[in-house]
């Protein structure tokens, strides 16, 4: 969550700091294109040392250097040394190769944690309630604490709650028979292959991935899910602005709805009992109100897409914890860092897609931005379907069957 809180702080001022600074757009897209390039390019790579490294040494050496990164950061644009620019893009980029190394750390280390699989999808739902609650956090306060601070002071500041992250960390406890299966898997593998097989090792990740059906079919749910999103944030402000005659400030309201509405439904799944047996119905069902949410959202009603979009939140957050929960159990400790990998490389791969198909989706529909939000629902309800009528992603969850048979 600290780390988190982080993240979220310096997405938001690294855009509002460029455009004080340049007043480029252009520069702006580039710096969204940064973030999330490391994330596609280095996901087999960061699989791997998840899968060959300690996790726990990943994770809190990822917030150190993390830490590092913005305190230098922060010291050189305050020193007026050199041109903030360019420091700060080279900033984003190394932020996001250690974000590449992070998350499928953190994803694959908490079957090591929580050692009961019955567990596991409440443990997910509680730490993707605190996540989402720090992304709503840092959307929340990051313009204030910009405009009342100052950027260098912020990347200050973000550096020491990286630093405090990490540290934090450094307690983390895996049982003693956890860890032996682990040093089976990791230590022994790397030290009898050594650096000169990390390509190969990728490649065998990525066949166990791919080869598999239902992990095929998690990761392309997953991608094509991620393309919904980003084409509304685009659009919103100028559908509440141009159709709604709304004023801009709704569009931080309806984000943050949304957000609540992910902290909902982790909350909710935390919260109910639930049987294996219904974990895919559970699963499909989040699907298919996402879908009825964002057609209702469809009518462009304030007094609905509230609602409305507090639901698709809560939807997008149950797919989202069952889908990790799924694969912490299915996925064997040997690739759990490759496969949750590939997962980050899916969602890094779809918001640039989708943030650069939805711009130009909005500019040549100015005059029917009223069509955004049914063609979001149709793409919406075409996943849905597919989720319905796969007869063997079930097993995936009732009998940890990833090549779908049973």
């Amino acid at each position: 969550m600290t780390s988190t809180l982080g993240n979220s702080l310096f997405l938001i001022v690294v855009v509002l700091y460029l455009v004080d600074l340049t007043d480029n757009a252009a520069l702006v897209g580039v710096y969204h294109f940064l973030t999330t390039l490391p994330g596609f390019l280095f996901a087999p790579i960061a699989g791997l040392v998840a899968d060959r490294v300690s996790r726990k040494a990943v994770i809190v050496g990822s917030d150190l250097a993390r830490g590092a990164t913005m305190l230098i950061t922060g010291i050189l644009v305050l020193s007026l040394v050199v041109e903030p620019v360019p420091v700060v893009l080279v900033a984003t980029v190394i932020m996001g190769t250690l974000n590449a190394l992070f998350f499928p750390a953190v994803q694959a280390i908490v079957p090591d944690i929580i050692r009961s699989p019955a567990r596991l999808r409440s443990a997910n739902s509680v730490r993707g309630s605190l996540v989402q609650l720090a992304n709503l956090t840092g959307s929340a306060v990051g313009g204030t604490v910009y405009a009342l601070l100052g950027a260098p002071v912020v990347f200050l500041a973000n550096g020491c709650a990286y630093l405090l992250s990490g540290f934090q960390e450094m307690f983390i406890r895996i049982a003693p028979d956890v860890l032996s299966d682990i040093d089976r898997t990791q230590g022994g593998a790397h030290t009898r292959h050594g650096i000169r097989r990390v390509l190969s090792e990728s490649k065998e990740g990525m066949q166990y991935t791919f080869g598999r059906r239902n992990l095929r079919t998690i990761i392309a749910l997953t991608f094509f899910s991620n393309l919904l999103y980003p084409p509304v944030v685009v659009a919103l402000p100028f559908i509440l602005r141009d159709i709604m005659q709304l004023p801009g400030i709704y569009f931080g309201y309806l984000l943050a709805t949304t957000l609540a509405g992910g902290i909902a439904g982790y909350v909710f799944v935390a919260a109910i009992p639930l049987s294996r047996a219904h974990e895919p119905g559970l699963y499909k069902l989040s699907y298919a109100l996402l879908a009825v949410a964002l057609a209702a959202a469809s009518a462009l009603n304030p007094a609905v897409m509230f609602p409305t979009l507090f639901v698709a939140g809560a939807a997008i957050a149950i797919a989202h914890v069952s889908a990790v929960t799924v694969l912490q159990r299915a996925v064997p400790v040997s690739h759990r860092g490759r496969v949750f990998a590939f997962l980050e490389m899916a969602v890094h791969l779809a918001a640039p897609l989708a943030y650069g198909l939805g711009g130009l989706f909005v500019e040549t529909m100015r005059d029917s931005l009223f069509l955004v939000f049914p063609a979001i629902t149709a793409g919406a309800t075409l996943i849905a379907v597919v989720v319905s009528c796969d007869r063997k992603l079930p097993a995936l969850f009732i009998f940890d069957a990833a090549d779908g048979s049973t």
